[in-house]
């Protein structure tokens, strides 16, 4: 016998993909594309929407905007933190040049933005 399908996640992709769309457009994340950003939202969505229970009278919509909101500010710190640690581990030409291996990545080492 066949599986029903989850009709949680179907109903709530529907009733908020524009919701999802326009958040994923409007936000920038480093590394990420706007499509990439909108499958988080989704996947955030899906996994939070079942466990809505109305308290304080709040609507759903209140509720799946608080996860959205929230999930971006998750994936913004996320990035942030990448950053941070790629500037941490940057090697000085010095350090490169210590090592025949080094040496050899200077010398193939493609110069980025305009030659002069």
């Amino acid at each position: 016998m066949d599986k029903p399908k989850d009709i949680t996640m179907q109903y709530h992709h529907e009733e908020y993909a524009a919701d999802i769309t326009a958040k994923a457009k409007t936000n920038f994340i480093p590394g990420m594309e706007w499509q990439d950003i909108a499958q988080e939202l989704d996947i955030a969505l899906w996994r939070a929407l079942p466990k809505y229970q109305g308290r304080n009278q709040a609507k759903e919509r209140t509720f799946a905007q608080t996860i959205m909101r929230n999930r971006i500010i998750d994936l913004k710190k996320y990035a942030s933190r990448q950053k941070r640690q790629l500037d941490s581990h940057h090697l000085l030409f010095s350090e490169l040049e210590e090592t025949s291996a080094g040496r050899n990545l200077l010398e193939n080492a493609a110069l980025i933005g305009p030659e002069s």
